[in-house]
């Protein structure tokens, strides 16, 4: 990711006060570690309400893997692995239960999912559609805010366009990491 990238990033996980929010990160191209590196970089050592990170293809897990009842104090960080870039349903499962666990309390959730492009590198754009549309569904019904990252130079424009309708809105970034956003 670039430092424009990063930043946009966390500005988007940090909606609110960030002791009143679940962030809950999905990442196939970097560790926990480096989320978490992200999220001190730019945040520093406040903590949200809950956290979460979901790697995918990762095989090591952090020492502080165990998932925690939600709490209404910042609370330690759960790591979930889905070992299985193209299980999906692992995925989805992993992420449903993200969001039913933290409906329970009054925090805004908001969702990083990083990146669509390494997972249309293990599954077809019909299946991965498919999958975005109920995930995006699920997410609309918690009250939760996602945000999607995408390399768009990695993908032909069907894909891009197929992949767009999904969302209400698209930022783009500029080589000068100026942003553009489209609202649909």
């Amino acid at each position: 990711m670039s430092k424009s990238e990063d930043e946009v990033c966390v500005d988007l996980m940090t909606v609110r006060d960030i002791k009143h929010e679940n962030v809950l990160s999905v990442t196939f191209t970097q560790t926990a570690e480096d989320r978490l590196e992200l999220w001190q970089t730019h945040v520093g050592d406040d903590l949200p309400a809950q956290a979460g990170i979901v790697t995918i293809g990762e095989q090591t897990r952090s020492a502080s893997t165990s998932r925690n009842s939600p709490s209404k104090t910042p609370g330690p960080i759960t790591i979930d692995t889905v070992s299985d870039p193209a299980d999906l349903t692992g995925l989805g499962i992993s992420l449903t239960n993200y969001l039913s666990e933290w409906s329970q309390n009054s925090n805004q959730t908001v969702v990083c999912f990083h990146s669509l492009t390494p997972l249309l590198q293990y599954a077809d754009l019909q299946r991965v559609f498919r999958f975005l549309h109920v995930l995006t569904g699920r997410i609309d019904s918690s009250d939760a805010i996602a945000h999607y990252h995408m390399d768009p130079g990695a993908h032909d424009e069907q894909t891009r366009n197929t992949l767009i309708q999904l969302f209400d809105a698209t930022i783009e970034l500029d080589a000068d990491g100026n942003r553009s956003i489209t609202h649909r």
